[in-house]
């Protein structure tokens, strides 16, 4: 019998941290396991089938590019000042001063670096007509597509809890000055 599923927690109540850290343990961790095992799938595909699969290949280096540049950012970046934000205000202290400005900046970049990433996982759809395969497609190229799904999947939860809950709650915590729970 499989296990029971994990009850996630209400995002929008729980810490900032606690929401940070989900993201960084599970969707920028499975980017890291993801994007390399893909990289070498699909250079299986293009070995084993002799077929050349240059514009899955040529979308998915810039997607894996972009999604790199994206994690440093925020990891090196945004995320430890959301923290700073977050812990000043609930010492009570006011919103400390970020090299940026405003946490609205990095999110804006954010939010149009995940719009990068919308588009370029749309290409990778229209390329491989929806994930379809022929009934003689071989194991390497069902493993490939089995991954992208899944990196399509993970992807739009990922983006959807930083643009629609933690990006919209950080800035709320700047402009309030104030820890809401």
């Amino acid at each position: 019998m499989p296990a029971p599923a994990e009850e996630m927690p209400d995002w929008n109540a729980v810490p900032l941290r606690q929401l940070l850290q989900h993201i960084l343990d599970n969707h920028h961790a499975r980017l890291r396991e993801l994007l390399p095992l893909i990289g070498q799938l699909m250079e299986r595909v293009a070995l084993l089938r002799d077929v050349r699969i240059f514009p899955l290949q040529r979308v998915f280096a810039h997607l894996q590019s972009e999604l790199e540049s994206h994690m440093r950012k925020e990891e090196n970046f945004l995320f430890p000042a959301i923290l700073r934000m977050e812990e000043g205000v609930a010492a009570g202290d006011p919103v400390p001063k970020s090299p940026f400005g405003s946490v609205r900046h990095p999110i804006l970049m954010m939010e149009h670096d995940d719009g990068v990433v919308m588009r370029d996982l749309d290409d990778i759809r229209d390329i491989t007509c929806g994930y379809d395969l022929h009934a003689d497609a071989c194991m390497a190229l069902r493993a490939l597509y089995r991954e992208l799904q899944a990196l399509e999947a993970d992807l739009h939860t990922h983006i959807q809890l930083e643009n629609n809950i933690l990006f919209p709650r950080s800035a709320r915590l700047e402009r309030e000055g104030r820890v809401l729970h």
